[in-house]
């Protein structure tokens, strides 16, 4: 979704990052599904954060405002004039989040 301008904002333009909600881990032993914990979302998210405004900002210009948050699904949505098609954009940070979460140690 792109719109014209970037309301209520000091950037020109905006990306939005939803990430999905984690999803308990799921096993079968012995026949039977059992579920481990769901791993914590505030945790994920604040480790995440950073480093994919960073990246985001790196790509495509500190005049750039990101948001990024929890939800159902995942989600980029774009706001504001930028060169690149909505397509590109999102394929774009969606290689920001796999190097993001390939780079991920919560240990």
């Amino acid at each position: 979704m792109s719109e014209n301008t970037a309301p209520n904002s000091a950037y020109a333009r905006e990306i939005h990052v939803t990430l999905a909600c984690p999803q308990p881990q799921v096993s079968v032993e012995k026949g039977k599904v059992i579920k481990g914990p769901t791993p914590d979302a505030e945790r994920i998210l604040a480790a995440v954060q950073g480093p994919i405004i960073e990246g985001i900002q790196a790509r495509f210009g500190h005049q750039t405002g990101v948001s990024v948050s929890m939800g159902r699904r995942a989600e980029v949505k774009t706001v504001g004039k930028f060169k690149e098609k909505a397509g590109e954009v999102q394929e774009a940070v969606s290689e920001i989040l796999e190097a993001t979460f390939s780079d991920l140690d919560l240990d």
